[in-house]
């Protein structure tokens, strides 16, 4: 399955903040073999993200949202993409409850426009939020693609993404994928490129890639398989022949 993830907001696009969520995101997918193909971001302009959501879903399976869920009227994110997905926004009892709750914990008043924040169709899931006011929301659509809506603040995102890959993603996995790198130095990126072509690319489960880190070059090969056994097993392949090619060159290995 393909994985888009998408920041909403100026203060992404216009480079005032950097997107930490998106590697977040990717990361933890990754991990239950969940392909980060795309990131995007865009502004806080409805039109702007009706459009990169159309986008999205003709090319990802899993689109997750990041930012524009907040009370104020720059927060366009869940209203965009309902009016996109034809589906009226109504208000959720239960997410107003924790909202109050939330508030009220903290000695706080809560303003009316908070109330928006409360406002869900009435066929997606809703993801709590513990760390902020804003409550996610997950669709699952009929053509088993997947949208959900995150917050901006990296903290509540990352509880989020424990609730969706717990009580929703997780049961997605088909692969076990092991990762494991070798660290060289004292040769260039190009001659292990030209030594090791028979190495290096995209195979059926496997990958193997360089890139460059600091002063010496990575060789990053990801296996899948059906157990970390089998996965592990197709790597060891790859991993001894780098091995032994480049044995002089070697300063390390990370797992």
């Amino acid at each position: 399955m393909k994985l888009e993830v998408i920041a909403v907001g100026n203060e992404v696009v216009f480079g005032h903040t950097i997107n930490t969520n998106a590697s977040l995101i990717s990361k933890k997918m990754d991990e239950l073999g969940i392909e980060p193909c795309y990131h995007v971001a865009v502004r806080d302009r409805q039109k702007d993200i009706e459009q990169v959501l159309e986008i999205a879903l003709n090319r990802a399976d899993i689109i997750i949202f990041c930012g524009g869920l907040g009370p104020t009227k720059d927060d366009l994110t869940k209203e965009a993409v309902c009016k996109f997905l034809n589906k009226p926004l109504i208000l959720n009892e239960e997410a107003l409850k924790d909202l109050k709750a939330f508030f009220r914990i903290r000695n706080k008043n809560m303003t009316e426009n908070n109330i928006k924040q409360a406002m869900f169709p009435s066929d997606c899931f809703i993801l709590k939020n513990n760390f902020g006011t804003a409550p996610g929301c997950l669709f699952n659509l009929d053509n088993n693609k997947y949208i959900a809506l995150l917050p901006g603040p990296p903290k509540e995102v990352e509880a989020m993404m424990e609730i969706l890959i717990d009580d929703y993603f997780l049961k997605l996995k088909t692969y076990v994928y092991v990762t494991e790198e070798i660290n060289v130095k004292g040769i260039g990126e190009s001659l292990i490129e030209e030594q090791n072509s028979d190495l290096l690319g995209i195979f059926e489960d496997v990958e193997c890639a360089t890139y460059i880190a600091q002063d010496y070059i990575v060789i990053r090969i990801k296996s899948r398989g059906f157990s970390k056994e089998d996965a592990q097993e197709k790597l060891n392949y790859y991993k001894f022949n780098f091995s032994e090619r480049l044995k002089e060159y070697i300063i390390g290995y990370n797992s």
